[in-house]
C-alpha cells in the first residue's frame, strides 16, 4: 500500500487488493457456515450447500456499492493496463493511513471518501486516471443505453472533465445485442468535448471480460477469464 499524501489517495497493487478481498470472502464463508452449523467436510460432499453459501455471499456483495466497486476494479481493470499499474481510492479528509493502517477490506471501505464524482483511480506510468462507475442491471437496446449515458452526462452539464465514465452492463439473460460501434458514432455526433472516456464493461459468456471504448474513439478489447 502506498499513500500519496498530497492527493490523499491510497494505492494498492492488484495482488494487494486481491489479498484483502480474499481474506474478507473467507470471513464471509466462515460466517455463513456458522449460521448453518456446517463443517468443511459438509461443504466438500454437498455441492448444493456450497452453491447456497456462495449465492448468499454474492447477494451480500451486490448490495454493497463500495465492495462491488473494489471487486470490479481489482479483478478486471488492471488487466487492461500495465502489469505494474495500481488501484487507488480517495480517502476521507479525516482518515490518516499512517495512524490507521489499511490491513483489511472493512478498513478500506470505511476510509474511502464519500459523495465524490470519482469512485476510484488507476495509476500507471503516465499518472492517475479517474473513474466513475455506473451499473446497468438489464439488457439494453442501443437507444436505452444511449439514453442512460445521456442522463449521466447531463448531471455534469455534458462535461465530466477528465473523469472516465465506466458502465458495467449486467444483462439478466447474459446476451447482449447492442451495436456498440453504432452507439459510438451517435455519441461522437454530440460534440461532447470532455477529456475523459466513456467505457462499457461486460462479461461475455463467462469466457471473456470485454471493455468497449465508445468515446472519444471506438475500440474494443477482450481478455479471457481465467478458470
Amino acid at each position: 500500500m502506498r499513500w500519496h499524501k498530497k492527493e490523499n489517495i491510497v494505492c494498492f497493487t492488484k495482488e494487494e487488493i486481491n489479498s484483502l478481498i480474499k481474506e474478507a470472502k473467507q470471513k464471509e464463508i466462515f460466517i455463513e457456515m456458522a449460521k448453518r452449523g456446517t463443517s468443511f467436510d459438509d461443504l466438500a460432499n454437498n455441492m448444493a450447500l456450497r452453491d447456497e453459501i456462495s449465492n448468499a455471499i454474492v447477494s451480500k456483495l451486490s448490495k454493497d456499492k463500495d465492495e462491488v466497486e473494489i471487486f470490479i476494479v481489482a479483478t478486471m481493470l488492471p488487466d487492461f493496463y500495465d502489469n505494474d499499474c495500481e488501484i487507488c481510492f480517495s480517502l476521507k479528509d479525516t482518515f490518516n493511513p499512517e495512524k490507521t493502517p489499511i490491513k483489511d477490506l472493512a478498513t478500506l471501505k470505511a476510509a474511502i471518501k464519500e459523495n465524490s464524482p470519482i469512485d476510484f483511480w488507476i495509476l500507471t506510468k503516465a499518472g492517475f486516471s479517474a473513474f466513475q462507475l455506473k451499473r446497468y442491471r438489464d439488457n439494453p437496446t442501443n437507444e436505452e443505453l444511449l439514453t442512460f449515458i445521456e442522463n449521466k452526462l447531463k448531471h455534469y452539464g455534458n462535461n465530466m472533465g477528465d473523469i472516465n465514465l465506466l458502465i458495467l452492463l449486467q444483462p439478466q439473460n447474459r446476451s447482449l445485442t447492442v451495436d456498440f460501434e453504432g452507439l459510438s458514432e451517435k455519441i461522437a455526433k454530440k460534440g461532447l468535448g470532455f477529456k475523459g472516456s466513456i467505457l462499457i464493461w461486460f462479461n461475455e459468456g463467462n469466457k471473456f471480460d470485454v471493455i468497449v471504448e465508445l468515446y472519444p474513439t471506438f475500440r474494443a478489447r477482450k481478455l479471457p477469464i481465467n478458470p
